[in-house]
């Protein structure tokens, strides 16, 4: 009876370590997906410096989204705005095209303001 007893104890303690474990890789994850989008968006405000004019703008929106789709799980962007301010949202995950707020997490988004000059 001890035995059986010494085992449940070391099983659910074992388990409770498996748990924190678990959260842990999902919070890295989590992290992992901001940190990437947060990139994206700083890769769209290189690009709007280095553009200047309206030139171009479309085909280097394209060539980001691209990006995006490869970098995160359903990874989208919208730019909008004109020189010299831009507001640059990404989004990831099954999240809807529509970001009143940064979310974070296994789906989210995130917009910027970003002014130039």
């Amino acid at each position: 009876m001890e035995v059986l007893m010494s085992l449940l104890l070391i099983s659910l303690i074992l388990l409770g370590f498996e748990t924190g474990q678990l959260y842990a890789v999902q919070e890295t994850k989590i992290t992992w997906l901001l940190n990437t989008a947060l990139n994206q968006i700083n890769n769209a405000r290189e690009r709007l410096i280095a553009l200047k004019t309206a030139e171009g703008l479309q085909e280097q929106i394209m060539i980001w989204n691209a990006e995006n789709k490869r970098d995160l799980p359903s990874g989208f962007g919208t730019v909008s705005g004109a020189w010299p301010l831009y507001r640059v949202t990404v989004y990831w995950g099954n999240q809807s095209h529509r970001c009143a707020h940064d979310t974070t997490g296994i789906a989210g988004c995130i917009r910027k303001e970003i002014r130039l000059g």
